[in-house]
Order: C-alpha cells, then structure tokens, then sequence
C-alpha cells in the first residue's frame, strides 16, 4: 500500500496483491513441505514463526531475522527506492496494533521470546 501510495509501482495494485498472493502461497507451501507449518488456516504470526523455524533448520553459521518481525510490527523499516519519501530506518518499533514499543519491552514481549 505504501509502495503505491508513493507511485513506486511498476504494475498496478491488483497486479502486485496477486504476485504477493501467489509467493506467500508458495512460501506456505515450502514452509510446510519442510514440517516447520502445520494447520489449514496458518496466522501471520505462525508463518513468521515457522520461517524462523525453517532458518534454524539451514546450514548457515549467521542467522538474521528482523526485529520487527519478532514483535510482530507490520511496519517496514527500511522502503527502497525512496530518500525523503518515507522515513527509512527512523520508523519507531511498534506492537502488532500500531502503538509504540519501548526498548525494554523487547526483551518481555512474548513474540519476541519465541
């Protein structure tokens, strides 16, 4: 949405809702050929859990995953492609329902310990 907002859009909306559509769907499937997802109705925060579940599983001796991920922020931190546009890695760190994240919660915050 923002992407669009902010006419960074090769394709139309429709077109790009459809092609996140199809990878997410093909990311659920991965997710569960491998064991890391189970259920038919998966909630974001289960696919986010089972792609963390899914890098531990891989040989790489460097893991990364995105803090907000972890807390289940939906904001992006960093939007390529723009400079003054959108306030890259300035977005203050957020609960899944938009209200701010203090430092410290991190380190209680039940996603996160997951």
């Amino acid at each position: 949405e923002v992407r669009h907002e902010l006419g960074l859009l090769t394709e139309s909306l429709e077109h790009e809702r459809a092609e996140v559509a199809r990878q997410t769907a093909t990311w659920i499937a991965i997710l569960r050929e491998r064991g890391v997802l189970v259920g038919d109705d998966p909630s974001e925060e289960d696919i986010v859990l089972a792609m963390h579940r899914m890098l531990t599983r891989t040989p790489s001796k460097v893991l990364n995953a995105t803090l907000t991920d972890a807390v289940g922020d939906r904001r992006t931190q960093n939007l390529p492609g723009t400079t003054n546009e959108y306030p890259n890695w300035r977005v203050p760190l957020s609960h899944p329902d938009g209200s701010p994240m203090w430092l410290d919660e991190v380190f209680t915050d039940e996603r996160a310990a997951r």
